[in-house]
């Protein structure tokens, strides 16, 4: 092949990026000032207009949706959307003094209400899910892979496309790679989250094929 061909897509970007946003340093939210729920899903409403919403999938699989000092959007930025018949398990969820507590037969869900944290636990022992994971992540990853000064390195034209919502690698991480990569197009897909290829197919089909094609 004459022409090489480098598409960074920010979801298989990540280690790339990892630390082009500090966790350390952005703002909590919270406190909770109001709660809604339904059949699926509870609606954590904070002082700062964040939303939060966890949506029970099945008793060992609940969602979580997150928008940042506004509402969350009524499109839903998910692959959980192309599966419609999603049976609703048992739950329940229980208010303390500084926490709710949403429980199915194997998930115990605790949404702190100043700051709004939520931690993931074994309904049966109690105890947090992979919390060994992360506290290997945090010490030992987190800090030391970052791969951001060999960006300059890439000489194969490159497409750098990501969400418009997405908030784990989205448009501050796609403008940190290509202004690093010599010559790369960014592309940041409105009305997308995360996974732009199957929440916006045809807008990313129609971007790579361009990139492809130009």
């Amino acid at each position: 092949m004459k022409r090489l061909l480098l598409i960074l897509i920010c979801l298989a970007a990540f280690g790339l990026t990892v630390r082009a946003q500090d966790i350390t340093t952005l703002e909590k939210i919270g406190p909770v000032t109001s709660f809604s729920r339904d059949d699926h899903s509870v609606t954590f409403t904070c002082r700062d207009n964040s939303q939060v919403q966890l949506t029970v999938l099945a008793p060992d699989l609940i969602r979580v949706r997150a928008s940042f000092t506004k509402a969350i959007p009524a499109r839903d930025h998910s692959w959980a959307i192309a599966k419609a018949d999603w049976v609703n398990p048992d739950w329940k969820v229980a208010q303390a003094p500084d926490s709710f507590v949403i429980t199915t037969s194997e998930l115990q869900v605790v949404v702190r209400r100043s700051p709004l944290l939520i931690e993931f636990r074994d309904a049966k022992t109690g105890k947090t899910i992979n919390a060994d994971a992360l506290r290997l992540f945090n010490r030992e990853i987190f800090n030391t892979f970052d791969l951001r000064d060999r960006l300059r390195n890439i000489t194969a034209p490159t497409l750098v496309i990501t969400g418009e919502d997405d908030f784990i690698c989205g448009p501050v991480c796609a403008a940190e790679i290509s202004a690093a990569v010599p010559n790369a197009r960014e592309v940041i897909v409105g009305d997308a989250g995360h996974m732009t290829f199957i929440e916006q197919p045809q807008a990313f089909h129609d971007e790579v094929a361009g990139f492809l094609e130009s």
